[in-house]
């Protein structure tokens, strides 16, 4: 039980989420005010939760997102209501008071966050003979915690300059190991134009069907993961099952079949290899979902807490376009630029790459020269703004059968953060597997 004082304080933060909430449904222009102060996670209520996560999604896709709206949307009855609703927004007078507001709700969860940290941390150590191991839980949570504030406003030029020089030092130092400046994709000629994947950067993979996106994104993710890098992996095609399945094929160079339909007895050497690729998986940092449908605010509450218990170097998503709308009646365009802009906010604030595989429309079926452009994205607008990387797969064979087969074409299109072009990477189909041209992969 609680001390007075902080039951007190509990029960201020309570009325405070229903002021801050009902001070941006009756006055939506605060919005900017408080958006960067709060995230859902922390409301204590999970009601709140909702309808904090509906504003956000309300605001970034430019929808209306007052009183009216919310009391007659399709999620009412998991706030609470429309009575409910209308109880929010009686709950205050003026929305002037709205930083105050979000600035004790803030607080209460801050605190919530430490006493939920202070109690793992006394479990630590009660179950780590260890000391140390259990002093090394402390130091990650606490660690997670701190950085886990609202983003700092404006820096003088004298601290970033200070953070760059750090930067310049390491990237030097990686140049002359031969090595790229971003995290390597594992394919050193793709490395060699893109410059590898910068942390805050979106990078889209696109391709029509069937030239191999979702198996490169594959290769990239076993590439870092097998490294060491921690690599979460959000398909909404696939199931986790399969997605292993093509690794461990990839990987061990063994026929995808053989996996998918089931290894004879027979197959001595088949099930040696099967069991050391196994083996080698274990050891992967390396995360995936299946949740299908799966909307981007709901994916950056997971991705969020992942990146703060294991520490993530990437983040992808196969693939955009069938990603869950935030509003589902919005037109298609908007729903697909929210997605977007959701993700690179998403790589921004974890400071990591975000590789999103995307989908081609069929009009570059319609032309000699099938070699994808800018203009083939599908819904391609925000894409293209919010875009730091865009590549594009295309397979000579796959439109002529009797062109020779074995390799793809990556086509650098758009890169905002260095040179464009073309390279050539093989492609063993049988093992779901690419290698640098006249060289081994990972």
């Amino acid at each position: 039980m609680g001390s007075p004082r902080a039951d007190r304080r509990r029960e201020q933060a309570k009325e405070a989420e229903q002021a801050i909430i009902g001070c941006v449904l009756l006055a939506p222009v605060c919005w900017p005010d408080v958006e960067s102060l709060l995230e859902p996670a922390d409301f204590a209520a999970e009601r709140h939760q909702r309808l904090w996560r509906w504003l956000q999604d309300r605001h970034v896709g430019r929808l209306d997102a007052d009183v009216l709206v919310a009391s007659t949307c399709d999620e009412v009855e998991t706030f609470g209501g429309p009575s409910y609703v209308m109880r929010c927004a009686d709950s205050v007078a003026t929305y002037e008071s709205a930083q105050y507001y979000a600035r004790l709700v803030a607080a209460e969860a801050q605190r919530r966050r430490l006493l939920d940290a202070a109690e793992a941390i006394r479990g630590a150590v009660e179950e780590h003979e260890d000391p140390a191991e259990a002093l090394a839980m402390a130091e990650r949570r606490l660690q997670a915690l701190a950085g886990a504030t609202a983003p700092q406003d404006f820096l003088p030029a004298i601290e970033v300059m200070a953070e760059q020089w750090k930067a310049y030092g390491e990237r030097s130092q990686r140049k002359a190991r031969g090595q790229c400046s971003g995290i390597s994709t594992g394919y050193s000629d793709l490395d060699g134009v893109i410059g590898g994947m910068r942390p805050g950067e979106l990078i889209i993979l696109a391709a029509r069907p069937s030239m191999g996106k979702t198996a490169l994104a594959l290769n990239i993710s076993r590439n870092l993961a097998s490294a060491g890098v921690g690599v979460a992996f959000c398909s909404q095609e696939m199931s986790r099952g399969q997605c292993l399945d093509r690794m461990l094929a990839a990987e061990m160079r063994l026929q995808a079949t053989d996996l998918r339909d089931g290894v004879h007895a027979s197959q001595r050497s088949t099930w040696d290899l099967m069991v050391e690729g196994a083996e080698r998986v274990n050891r992967w940092r390396f995360w995936v979902s299946d949740s299908a449908g799966m909307k981007v605010s709901a994916l950056a509450s997971r991705v969020r807490r992942l990146h703060a218990r294991e520490g993530l170097g990437l983040l992808v998503v196969d693939y955009l376009q069938i990603m869950g709308a935030e509003d589902r009646k919005a037109p298609r365009e908007v729903q697909v630029a929210t997605i977007a802009t959701g993700l690179k906010r998403l790589a921004m604030e974890l400071h990591i790459p975000v590789l999103a595989v995307a989908q081609l429309n069929r009009g570059v079926e319609g032309r000699r020269d099938k070699r994808p452009t800018m203009g083939d994205l599908r819904e391609s607008g925000q894409i293209e703004q919010d875009a730091d990387v865009i590549a594009f797969l295309y397979r000579e064979d796959y439109y002529d059968a009797e062109k020779p087969g074995g390799t793809v074409e990556v086509i650098v299109e758009k890169n905002r953060n260095g040179s464009t072009g073309r390279v050539e990477l093989a492609w063993a189909g049988a093992w779901q597997r690419f290698d640098t041209v006249g060289g081994g992969g990972r």
